[in-house]
């Protein structure tokens, strides 16, 4: 029955803040959401070389360019799906892969091959990326806790500070801080005693 519910765990859309609100339970929200929302958010400086990358991936897929690319190498060119952020790390990464063996002399591909200066920024952009995967993994373990969430986005925010919108333990998208707050202190405090 309703009365055994203590609090709900789902993803931050406006129907599950609803139904917690109707229910009058605290809702934990899914980090994992918030985490994609924040690399979105991260993404949005790049994404004029993004959309390129992606144009490149397209034109690479095309029936004579993919057989041209067969012949040099098995990988194969893989697109970005915009609503998730690991896409675009999927993509990014494959480019650099394929990189060595685009024919620059094709003019298709010439076009929508990045700059010298934007090949460095896409590389740095790759490295903060390869930070950033492991954090999808863990957030996705059945073991990770609220407490090491926390401590996953508080290393986040440090290094990078425009996700504050969505991972500080204050952003708006938070259903329930004070419960979060609570839980994650009771974590902390279980934390402590098991390490004494």
């Amino acid at each position: 029955s309703l009365s055994n519910l203590s609090f709900m765990v789902a993803d931050n859309c406006s129907t599950n803040k609803s139904i917690a609100r109707m229910l009058d339970i605290p809702m934990i929200g899914c980090a994992s959401h918030r985490f994609n929302l924040a690399c979105t958010l991260f993404l949005e400086e790049y994404e004029v070389q993004l959309n390129s990358i992606n144009d490149l991936m397209v034109e690479l897929r095309k029936l004579k360019k993919a057989g041209k690319l067969r012949k040099v190498t098995d990988l194969e060119p893989v697109k970005r799906n915009v609503t998730r952020w690991n896409s675009t790390y999927s993509m990014l990464k494959r480019f650099f892969q394929l990189k060595p063996f685009l024919d620059d002399e094709d003019i298709d591909i010439a076009v929508l091959i990045p700059s010298g200066s934007e090949l460095i920024k896409l590389q740095n952009l790759m490295n903060d990326l390869e930070i950033l995967q492991p954090v999808t993994l863990k957030l996705q373990e059945s073991s990770c806790t609220i407490l090491e969430v926390r401590r996953i986005f508080d290393y986040l925010l440090e290094k990078y500070p425009v996700m504050e919108r969505y991972l500080s333990s204050s952003a708006a998208i938070i259903h329930s801080p004070d419960f979060e707050s609570g839980l994650i202190k009771v974590q902390d405090e279980l934390a402590d005693e098991n390490l004494t």
